[in-house]
């Protein structure tokens, strides 16, 4: 009875990682990419790590797209680009600027110091842009511009950007001149062996994150809510903060670039991050000509991979004064309007979508509503998120 049991448990349990097994392999065949991403037992044991080992990693790393993915899928779409090249960052430094590997990679696309300085960033005692999250992106997709040129292969472009070109070009010889990723994949050193595997992983938790029953937690709004612009003058961020009001730790925290809490006097231009609001009467009370790189009141993107991202512009140099007075004073307008829209045409209570509000934002205005039901109610993935103005299902009444 006993050894019947036992190998009815083992038969039950084996037929569960069937199904499981059959489940992700149709998700990740349904991921439209460019990158030739396949289901293996590396991928598998990848996505178990997102979505069981280290289930809290993986809900701040989610919240950490809302600050980074709106630059790199604007930087994507100007290039007319593959928007998954921005899950490289997610494998690459869990979207960290801080992230620093043993070898000396840095920051979220993890240069080296010598390839970076190739790809035109500045490094030295009193910055490194590797950290500046808008000129580490233009450099990265420069790179992974230029392996693509060589391979005609955006997988093999990735593998390249993980061992270097020279061993990519070194495995296609030993495979006999084969000039695919898996064909090549045991030729690769056994870091790049599993380097395409967690893109893959990285690819499905963007992707289906919410099937896990994973939440994103989302950072604090000054790391949100920002704007950026470049400036060419020396700044100290001590004097910053006394101009602004901001704390000086959250200046260093928007601005890991530089190295000794100050904006230096350099031949080229430099970025100022700071909240949003605070960087409109920063920019108003200064005199000249200045460009907005970006502010996460320009709108809301459905292209983006989180729920609550905004859409980036970049701004043509503008006189303050013009700026504030017809762009600045249109977004605080806007952002003031925050109605809700009811009605009752069948069972359902509905709400339409602000700017400022998230899906977990919304769901903490209703009693009895949770992320997870918002998204099951309106059929709701991030390949296909509703945008600001859509009206979306609350709960039943």
């Amino acid at each position: 009875m006993c050894l019947f049991l036992a190998l009815s448990v083992t038969g039950f349990t084996a037929e569960v990682s069937k199904d499981l097994d059959l489940e992700w392999n149709n998700r990740i065949n349904n991921i439209s990419t460019q990158v030739d991403m396949r289901y293996t037992p590396v991928v598998k044991k990848q996505i178990q790590m997102y979505t069981e080992r280290y289930r809290k990693g993986s809900e701040r790393l989610l919240g950490r797209v809302s600050v980074y993915f709106p630059i790199f899928e604007n930087e994507l779409r100007s290039r007319q680009l593959p928007d998954e090249l921005k899950y490289l960052s997610v494998i690459e430094s869990s979207l960290n600027t801080n992230a620093r590997s043993y070898i000396g990679a840095t920051g979220l696309w993890q240069f080296m110091k010598g390839t970076g300085k190739m790809y035109g960033l500045t490094i030295n005692s009193t910055i490194d842009e590797r950290r500046d999250p808008f000129r580490s992106t233009a450099a990265a997709l420069d790179y992974l511009s230029d392996l693509y040129d060589q391979f005609g292969d955006w997988t093999l472009a990735l593998a390249a950007y993980n061992c270097g070109p020279g061993n990519v070009r070194k495995a296609i010889r030993r495979s006999g001149g084969l000039k695919d990723y898996w064909s090549i994949r045991k030729f690769l050193p056994k870091e790049t062996q599993k380097y395409i595997p967690k893109f893959i992983a990285a690819t499905y938790l963007m992707n289906y994150y919410h099937d896990h029953d994973l939440i994103p937690e989302l950072p604090e709004d000054y790391l949100r809510i920002t704007a950026t612009a470049e400036v060419d003058e020396k700044i100290t961020f001590k004097n910053l903060s006394a101009e602004t009001g901001i704390d000086l730790d959250i200046i260093k925290a928007l601005n890991p670039a530089y190295r000794k809490s100050y904006i230096p006097d350099t031949k080229k231009s430099c970025t100022l991050t700071l909240p949003e609001a605070s960087m409109f009467r920063y920019l108003q009370a200064k005199e000249g000509d200045f460009r907005l790189l970006y502010s996460s009141a320009l709108g809301f993107d459905k292209r983006s991979s989180q729920y609550a991202l905004r859409n980036i512009e970049t701004i043509p140099v503008l006189n303050s004064a013009s700026l504030l007075g017809e762009y600045a004073a249109k977004s605080f307008s806007i952002m003031a309007k925050n109605d809700e829209w009811q009605y009752s045409a069948d069972k359902y209570l509905y709400h339409r979508i602000n700017r400022r509000e998230s899906l977990i934002t919304i769901a903490e205005q209703y009693e009895g509503v949770d992320f997870a039901t918002l998204l099951r109610i309106n059929d709701i993935s991030l390949a296909d998120l509703p945008e600001v103005g859509e009206v979306i299902k609350v709960k039943e009444l």
